[in-house]
């Protein structure tokens, strides 16, 4: 199979594990791709109840827990060299579009864009509603992992809650209906105040790149929405911590 042994050197090795199913790739000697076959429906978030969402909660926990050793480097600071081409590009230009880019950008800290090694997991990379199949009510499987990399777990959870955001009335729905879903996954979900800043700085990041290459009022309102939505459940993040340091004991030293 001539492709598979293109890709072969670049790809991840993930080892099977219980209670998720990948998709099957098929190969024709005639065409240059590949072809998925899905079982199951997509369903779109407002319908996606509190009971599947915790099967999915699940599910990730798997993905996440898999123990695959980090072994390139440059895993840690890809992000923070993204930054800084972007922010010297911006600097290199002074027109409306790299103006708005500086301005924003200067709102991200460069220290929340490196990655801690030990923290690295196995994430799925593009992990929303339409990437998750159901089949007879229950989760059935995680489709399409071509973006399949190392990173937090909240760049998955970040992406599930704010995926294809619209601006207008329907950015207003999309937000109520994914309020739910973002209070059920802090609710369950352990992931430090830190990986939260850093997976949402990586989302807002990747979007002002998109704006270097062409910029558009829709793309500047969703930017804006998002970094809004994500500024306040970052505060929510930060309140859960300092709620449960305040619930653990305390040990007091010992007078001897």
């Amino acid at each position: 199979n001539p492709i598979i042994q293109l890709i072969q050197p670049n790809l991840l090795k993930i080892p099977a594990f219980q209670g998720l199913k990948i998709e099957k790739l098929f190969y024709f000697q005639n065409q240059s791709g590949f072809i998925q076959k899905y079982y199951g429906t997509t369903l779109p978030y407002k319908d996606i109840t509190t009971k599947q969402i915790n099967e999915i909660l699940n599910a990730h926990q798997i993905l996440t827990s898999l123990n695959v050793p980090v072994s390139k480097d440059f895993i840690k600071t890809k992000y923070i060299q993204s930054y800084e081409a972007l922010k010297l590009k911006s600097e290199q230009s002074n027109t409306l579009q790299y103006r708005l880019i500086r301005f924003f950008l200067a709102q991200i800290s460069p220290k929340t864009l490196i990655y801690e090694s030990s923290k690295l997991k196995v994430i799925h990379g593009d992990f929303h509603a339409r990437q998750i199949l159901f089949k007879n009510g229950h989760l059935f499987a995680f489709i399409d992992w071509e973006d399949c990399r190392f990173g937090y777990p909240a760049e998955d959870y970040w992406y599930f809650i704010w995926y294809n955001q619209k601006p207008g009335l329907n950015l207003l729905k999309n937000i109520l209906s994914r309020a739910k879903i973002a209070k059920q996954i802090l609710n369950r979900s352990s992931v430090p105040y830190n990986e939260w800043e850093t997976a949402i700085n990586i989302y807002l990041l990747s979007k002002l790149e998109a704006m270097s290459h062409k910029i558009s009022l829709g793309r500047i309102i969703r930017f804006v929405s998002a970094r809004n939505f994500a500024l306040k459940l970052l505060t929510k993040i930060k309140q859960k911590e300092a709620k449960t340091s305040l619930l653990q004991p305390k040990i007091l030293p010992i007078s001897i």
